[in-house]
């Protein structure tokens, strides 16, 4: 919602809420990766490994949808969008789908909680 309401702020251009939406599902994408990170060992230290490409994913997506930002009109981020096949977006859509919606990364996690109640290990 406060994306939202600083697209509006910015003005009334396709621009800013093309990018602002997508600044908000890579928001959500990180935030979760975060959760998982901070509840699996084995993840932070894989983290730790894999930080330097995960800047670079993490500043192209940013500056990819920025070019949105500032071309504003439809006709330009249309075309900009297209010379790329669409893939930067279609690979955010899908990263937040699998990763936010459906949980991909936790399902061990919850695997787990099930088998346990209250502490005790269920079979």
């Amino acid at each position: 919602m406060t994306l939202f309401v600083s697209a509006i702020w910015h003005g009334l251009y396709p621009g800013y809420f093309i990018s602002f939406f997508h600044w908000a599902l890579l928001l959500q994408i990180s935030q979760e990766l975060f959760r998982v990170e901070r509840n699996s060992p084995k993840f932070a230290e894989m983290r730790k490994k894999l930080k330097y490409l995960e800047l670079f994913i993490v500043n192209f997506f940013l500056g990819y949808f920025g070019v949105c930002f500032v071309f504003m009109s439809m006709g330009k981020i249309w075309h900009f969008v297209s010379t790329m096949y669409f893939i930067p977006p279609i690979i955010v859509y899908v990263g937040n789908i699998l990763v936010v919606r459906m949980g991909l990364l936790n399902k061990r996690k919850a695997k787990h909680e099930k088998n346990q109640i209250n502490g005790k290990v269920v079979s």
